[in-house]
This record gives C-alpha cells, structure tokens and sequence, in this order.
C-alpha cells in the first residue's frame, strides 16, 4: 500500500470536485475527481487516498460505503500507460462511478503497474472546502 496524505482542494467543476497533489516536489501531480453527491457535507478541503494493489492480502475488501461520511473504497483497473501515470477505470456503468478516472503516478503503485487497483478516500476533517 502507497498512501498519499492530505491532497489539497483545487478545483470544482459542475458534477465533481478534485482534489490535487504533487508525489515529490517537481514531480508528477495527483488528481482525483470525486462526483459532488459522493462528498460529505461540508466538504473536506483535504482528503487522503490509500493506494493499493487489488492481490495485497491486506487490500481493504468493503468495496463501496454504507453512507456518504464513510471512506470511498474503490476497485479500479488499468487502461493505459502514460510518461508519468497510468490511467485507471473504476468497474461498471459511470453512473455507479465512487471516483472519476484516475491517473496514479507510477510512483504511488507497485511495479510493474498492476491490472487492477484499490484507492480507499479518507475524508480530513480538519480544514473545510472553502467555496470560491
């Protein structure tokens, strides 16, 4: 498991908010969409994501959430390779979606890049979104 800690808010769009983080200073950003009705009231103006390879035997399994103030805990599988990400899909019809499409940068998973990951968001509650 590869945790990146306390992505920073940085944009919000019609149906979704992302959330955004550079891996190492100068190096690949993180983006992450999160669909508005997926979010908690208020809205966390950080949040941390969990990245793990879906065959770690210590993967979370609770795919899913019972309500919006749980953790996000979604099976995602590999599309594409770019420079410096993969590009991930999670399972089903984009309407059931948790997350968006994210594109993970190599650094936060194992190598080679596996077919199938799990991201779990955590929500941090200690600094609120701050609506523009």
């Amino acid at each position: 498991m590869k945790e990146i800690s306390l992505l920073a808010k940085s944009k919000e769009t019609t149906g979704k908010l992302r959330w955004a983080a550079e891996v190492d200073a100068g190096g690949p950003v993180f983006s992450l969409y999160i669909p508005k009705d997926r979010v908690p009231e208020p809205w966390p103006g950080r949040i941390q994501v969990e990245v793990w390879a879906s065959s770690d035997p210590s993967c979370p399994r609770d795919l899913g959430r019972v309500s919006n103030d749980d953790p996000i805990v979604e099976d995602v599988h590999w599309v594409k390779d770019h420079t410096e990400t993969a590009r991930y899909c999670p399972a089903g019809h984009s309407s059931d979606w948790l997350l968006g499409e994210p594109y993970i940068p190599f650094e936060l998973l194992p190598e080679p890049a596996p077919e199938r990951v799990v991201l779990r968001v955590r929500w941090d509650r200690s600094s609120p979104w701050v609506r523009s």
